[in-house]
């Protein structure tokens, strides 16, 4: 019994003190070195059988779960450890990725766009302050705002900005539908017109929001579009302020004679759209304090009532042009039509002529009759 006593205790003290060399157990605490202690000649204290074996079996399951506790520690620190590393990692990584796109994106620049209306102006707010005060769902300043009071648009129906990948919120779309008021002869009261929006998110590094336009209801607008893209990125060396590029190109799907006439009406209708936005934004940020996001909109609303009022200053260019166009085009198609039943009358009259002396005109026998009469009475002689 002694011997097998001896034997459970070395065991135990094994059990204590790491296990046996290469074992990865946890190293010797103070409370499983003071059980070594007390274990270790068992016989010195008591004799078997008087509650010995039940004092080991409690000291041994006290150190089993002290093990499993420091174990189970360990772990997981080691894996928050892992996932703090993993996600440093990843973010750095992503953060790399952004900006590489950034940069690829700047280094593109304008080449995929014909007309630059806005380059490099400065506004006094942050990336996130920009797309809450003109671009959010809820924007005090927002861009559907903006149309209203400027252009006089109607009906105006903006959809949520909605995220095009459920992983990442970082690209997300909406389309605005409205209607144009119209102050043209010939032209319809109003026309319909839609923009879908973009807006990317390189991370701190800026922002991008990318248009495109669409007109309905209005003769040869079916033949073109319009797309354009703001860039908004962080002063150098400054997070409180932005700077803000504004690129559009006019888009052709058709073939037409008035490409010329299209796009120097739309190229300015463009620029005086970006010019205003820009004026707007700069008001509705020169502000101070808790007024910047509530001073601006009624300041804005009270500025650009009176053009809301003017119907003919509210009616957009292009449309005005593109009415113009229209009557031209029907004045040209009067003409060409005149021109076409002139002739037809005169090819008429001329076919009448040609029908009449083929009916008039003397046949060949007559002909032949005609030159021997006239020939007999130049052989017969004159009489004295």
């Amino acid at each position: 019994a002694e011997r097998v006593w001896a034997t459970l205790v070395s065991l135990h003290n094994e059990a204590l003190t790491g296990g046996p060399q290469g074992s990865s157990r946890s190293p010797l605490t103070p409370f499983r070195a003071s059980l070594r202690r007390m274990n270790s000649e068992p016989l010195r204290d008591s004799a078997p059988g008087e509650g010995t074996e039940a004092a080991y079996m409690a000291a041994a399951v006290s150190a089993h779960m002290e093990d499993l506790r420091a174990d189970t520690a360990a772990r997981q620190q080691s894996q928050r450890q892992s996932i703090a590393n993993n996600a440093t990692t990843a973010a750095e990584a992503l953060q790399g990725d952004l900006e590489d796109a950034w940069q690829e994106l700047q280094k593109e620049g304008s080449s995929s766009y014909a007309d630059s209306a806005i380059h490099q102006q400065e506004l006094s707010c942050s990336l996130d302050d920009f797309f809450e005060l003109f671009f959010a769902n809820d924007a005090p300043n927002s861009f559907p705002k903006f149309m209203e009071n400027n252009f006089g648009d109607a009906d105006m129906v903006v959809s949520p900005w909605k995220a095009v990948n459920e992983a990442s919120n970082r690209t997300r779309s909406r389309s605005l539908q409205y209607n144009h008021p119209v102050n043209a002869p010939l032209a319809p009261p109003q026309a319909k017109a839609r923009k879908d929006q973009r807006y990317i998110r390189f991370g701190s590094h800026g922002i991008v929001i990318e248009t495109d336009t669409y007109v309905e209801d209005v003769p040869m607008t079916d033949c073109f579009y319009v797309t354009d893209r703001i860039l908004v990125e962080p002063t150098a060396g400054d997070k409180t302020s932005v700077v803000v590029t504004a690129d559009f190109d006019i888009r052709f799907v058709k073939s037409t004679m008035f490409r010329a006439i299209i796009s120097n009406t739309t190229r300015s209708e463009f620029l005086k759209m970006f010019r205003d936005m820009m004026e707007m934004m700069s008001s509705a940020l020169d502000t101070d304090g808790e007024d910047k996001r509530k001073t601006p909109v009624r300041r804005m609303s009270s500025q650009l009532a009176p053009s809301v009022q003017a119907p003919a200053s509210s009616s957009p260019v292009i449309l005005q042009a593109l009415i113009s166009l229209v009557v031209v085009v029907l004045v040209f198609q009067g003409w060409i039509l005149w021109e076409l039943r002139t002739m037809n009358q005169r090819m008429f009259a001329l076919e009448q002529q040609r029908q009449e002396f083929s009916t008039n005109a003397p046949q060949p026998e007559q002909l032949a009759l005609l030159c021997d009469s006239r020939g007999d009475e130049a052989a017969t002689p004159v009489s004295e």
